[in-house]
């Protein structure tokens, strides 16, 4: 968990709880799911969480929601 390392001291310092999101291992992991997909589209619950900027790398990505 190389991104937790980098941020260990922002961490020390944010009250509790709040939550940290690792936009590039979200690109990578779509990526991933993308490529063994296979003819199947893939689809999002936003109900499992509603962030604006979340929501926005998967919709770039091309995955639908619901």
């Amino acid at each position: 968990m190389p991104a937790l390392n980098k941020y260990h001291s922002f961490f020390l310092k944010q009250k509790t709880p709040f939550y940290f999101y690792d936009t590039a291992l979200l690109k990578q992991t779509i990526q991933k799911l993308k490529d063994s997909a296979g003819s199947y589209h893939v689809h999002y619950a936003m109900k499992a969480n509603t962030n604006d900027v979340l929501l926005k790398i998967i919709k770039e990505a091309g995955l639908g929601s619901d």
